[in-house]
This record gives structure tokens, sequence and C-alpha cells, in this order.
């Protein structure tokens, strides 16, 4: 039975039970939501008058969101916590073992540095939803990052997204001797393969592009390192196959490196993919399911990986 399948069993036997309590949750959390507002915002109507008499309804649309914000704040926060708890802490449990979730913890920056991943400076570091465990024996740590970075042009300042998604990290037991990254290839895309090579082959620096020989996999990523000879050991054309396929069945916009004693991946997303839906139904919750795809191309990239580098 294929990974995604073992996982989708997970969630149609111990999973799918709770999201169905956990929606009646959720409603009550809803018309608890608008009761409140709707309360609250009539009494804010019975003071508009008086705040237009000295001039300053405008408080009024401020004070409006303000009390809104707080009635969704106080109605869905322990709705929120008993989903992470029951739903995202029983699934890592299920495919993990030593499992320990922490919400509002989050990857350290050195992991997120070593991952190799991510280039440039940042000013804004921000993270939740730890996970960390064992996959297959092997330790594995993940949570959602929010990087930023603040830039200043004369008296103009801009607060650039750096990264914002999943990064996990697993520690294979092999020790790599250099470092390999792949990455989508855009520039091959966008400026076709002659110029796409000839941009890489000037901008990588002291990490080398590397040509594979698979010409499907060369359409989806690049790869650069500093060893040449070890990218190829461990991106055989198996592993190169594998990675192509997965990345044409899914909608991921992904990259991985390989360093010292460590694989790691990164997924951009716009998504809080730990959080709770408080307006629409939690049972079929889109994000659920993006933890479970992701979480499955995980297990099927380090056990592909894995056998190969164990004959090098």
């Amino acid at each position: 039975m294929k990974v995604r399948d073992n996982f989708s069993q997970i969630y149609l036997n111990k999973i799918k039970n709770k999201l169905s309590i956990l929606e009646i949750e959720r409603n009550k959390s809803m018309n608890l939501f608008l009761i409140s507002a709707s309360l609250g915002n009539v009494l804010l109507l019975k003071v508009y008058k008086i705040m237009l008499h000295h001039n300053v309804q405008y408080l009024a649309f401020a004070l409006a969101a303000f009390i809104t914000f707080l009635c969704y704040y106080f109605s869905f926060k322990a709705y929120k916590k008993s989903y992470k708890e029951k739903v995202i802490h029983s699934f890592f449990q299920e495919i993990l073992t030593d499992t320990i979730y922490l919400p509002d913890s989050h990857l350290t920056e050195s992991e997120y540095q070593a991952s190799l991943l991510f280039q440039g400076e940042y000013t804004h570091f921000s993270g939740e939803d730890l996970v960390e465990g064992k996959l297959n024996g092997t330790p594995i740590r993940l949570s959602e990052l929010m990087i930023k970075r603040v830039q200043q042009n004369g008296k103009k300042r801009k607060t650039v997204l750096v990264f914002k998604g999943l990064l996990a990290i697993y520690y294979f037991p092999h020790q790599y001797q250099s470092e390999t990254i792949i990455e989508p290839d855009y520039a091959e895309k966008l400026l076709g393969k002659y110029f796409g090579n000839l941009l890489q082959t000037d901008i990588f620096g002291e990490h080398k592009h590397v040509n594979l020989e698979s010409p499907d996999f060369e359409k989806e990523f690049v790869v650069r390192s500093l060893d040449q000879v070890e990218a190829r050991l461990i991106l055989t054309p198996h592993v190169q196959d594998t990675l192509t396929k997965i990345k044409q069945k899914n909608e991921f916009n992904f990259a991985m490196s390989f360093t010292p004693n460590m694989m790691a991946f990164a997924f951009r997303t716009t998504k809080n993919l730990f959080e709770a839906p408080t307006f629409s139904n939690c049972i079929e919750t889109k994000s659920f399911r993006d933890i479970v795809d992701i979480f499955s191309f995980i297990h099927d990239v380090s056990n592909t990986v894995d056998s190969k580098i164990k004959k090098i």
C-alpha cells in the first residue's frame, strides 16, 4: 500500500471522527461569535450619536473592528486549541515515534540557516507549530516559519517577505561530505534551456550548477553543489525520476538540500497549515489534506534517497 494511502487510512480511522466532533464545537463557536459581535456593535451604535456630536465618529469604525476582533478571538480560542491537540498532534503521533508537538515553538535560526535554502539577510524571524519525532527511526523536526526583511531606501521603509511556509529538517545518519541544493528551475522555464543554464552558471558562486541526465528533471529543478560527484551519487536516475513524478503530481513549491548529516525540505505556502478552519467545515478542510500530501512527499523522497545513499 502506498504511503499516501496509509496516511489516508489514518485520516479515516483516527482523525475524521475527531473532526466531526470538532465541527460541532466550531458551529457553537461561530454562533457565539455572531451573537457577541452583533450585540457589541449594537451597543456601539448607542454611543455613535455622542461620537457624532463631538466630531469623532471615525472612532466608531475603529471600535467596531476592535470589538469584532475580540469577539472572534475569544469565541474561537478554545476550538482552535482543541483542533491542534486532537487533530494535528494525533496525526503526528500516528506517523512518528517519540512525538513532541509544541504549538508555540518553532525551528531555530541556526537550523534555518543550515538548510542553505534561503539567500540574503532578514530582520524578522518567527514561527509556530514545532513538531519533532522519528520517521522510520530517523529524527525529524519541522515547523511553520515567517521570515521578513525590512528594506530602507532613503526615508521609505518596505517589508519584504523572504519565506513563509513549512521547513522540515530530516537528520540522516549518513555523513555527506559536501552540500547539494535542489530548487525549482524558474530560469529555464522563463528563459529557455540555453539562457537559463547560462544565468545559473554565473550566479551560483561556489555552489556550481550540476547538469544531470534527465531532461524532465532538468525542466523542473536546478541543482547546485560543492561536489559534482557526490551530487550525482545522491541524485541517481531513479531519484531524479521519483522527484520529477512527485513534483508533477503536486502543486508544491518546494526546495531541498543535502548537507552533512541532514536533508532539508522547504515548502512555500500562504496558508497556515496547522490552524483550524473557522469559516468553513473542518471535516473537509484542505489544509489538513495538504499536511498529508506534504508528509507523504517527505516520506517518499527520504525513503528513495535513503535507499540509494546506503549504497554510497
